[in-house]
């Protein structure tokens, strides 16, 4: 309820702390895996976002927007070759 809370009041880093407490209590919870990575991507924090969203995909592998989230962030590593499995798993 106070992540939902912070959410509408566009507070992040309140945002995320709540997330994390959330995942700390029930680590399989995939909403929160990507929320957190959705969360982390828009703040700039493309290594801990990846490093949610490939968690969220162990347990969700059809997830078409998390591996388009991971395809943007290895191109921008220029990790070429993760970026096109990636890319042929979108497809």
């Amino acid at each position: 309820m106070l992540a939902n809370l912070e959410e509408k009041r566009g507070n992040k880093n309140a945002l995320r702390e709540y997330y994390k407490k959330i995942l700390s209590l029930v680590p399989e919870n995939k909403t929160v895996l990507f929320n957190l990575g959705t969360l982390e991507y828009e703040t700039g924090n493309q290594k801990t976002a990846k490093d949610y969203f490939e968690k969220y995909l162990k347990a969700n592998p059809g997830d078409i927007e998390a591996r388009e989230f991971l395809f943007d962030i290895y191109k921008k590593e220029k990790n070429d070759k993760a970026a096109y499995e990636q890319a042929t798993k979108i497809l």
